[in-house]
């Protein structure tokens, strides 16, 4: 078939597509003029890594988010080709929620994937980065790596940064500070209070 040819079948093609969706949206009870002015959400998640899949993977491990596990309840609650022919924004309209809300939640969702991989990515390989920090270490050139290495375990002392040292008159906040008020806690926080502020957020 010539490319002519071809080009005169799209419209058609178009048509009945547009009529098929129409029909969908009906079953649904979509507004089809709703849908048509709902802000955009299908485009702007389909450029993600994955695409649309990874974003639902994504979203389904956020399900106690209120607005995601409305959303999530409603979409998975219809038919395969119903998911297959209406965008994402139509299953928001017949869920309830606001598009920019949600997507607003998805990118949250996505930030707190994103640095859970991270760390278990970094855990899951830290053995054997220092396996291999310790190979260079046993090397006649690897001063740096066996220094690294006695300074991780405390074999030798670590560089204190520079201190500045201010009269009580000129800063009168940092008199009478000293180094054991410093809560190395809050600048070092442990992992499991990390991951409650990505989980939780900031609840003071």
């Amino acid at each position: 078939m010539s490319f002519a040819a071809k080009k005169k079948l799209k419209p058609s093609a178009d048509a009945s597509l547009a009529e098929t969706l129409d029909l969908y949206l009906a079953k649904l009870g979509i507004s089809a003029a709703a849908l048509a002015n709902a802000a955009p959400l299908t485009g702007i998640l389909a450029e993600a890594e994955g695409g649309i899949p990874a974003i639902l993977e994504t979203m389904r491990l956020a399900r106690d988010v209120p607005i995601i596990g409305q959303f999530l309840e409603t979409y998975e609650a219809q038919t395969v080709k119903d998911r297959e022919l209406v965008p994402l924004e139509g299953f928001a309209i017949l869920a309830g929620v606001g598009i920019p809300e949600l997507l607003g939640e998805i990118l949250l969702a996505l930030q707190r994937s994103s640095a859970n991989m991270v760390k278990l990515i970094a855990l899951s390989n830290h053995p054997n980065l220092v396996r291999r920090r310790v190979e260079y270490a046993m090397l006649p050139e690897g001063v740096k790596d066996r220094d690294a290495i006695d300074k991780a375990l405390r074999f030798l002392p670590t560089p204190k940064g520079t201190t500045i040292v201010l009269p009580p008159e000129l800063h009168p906040a940092v008199a009478g500070v000293s180094p054991d008020d410093v809560d190395t806690d809050q600048i070092f926080p442990d992992l499991k209070d990390t991951q409650r502020l990505l989980t939780d957020g900031d609840q003071e």
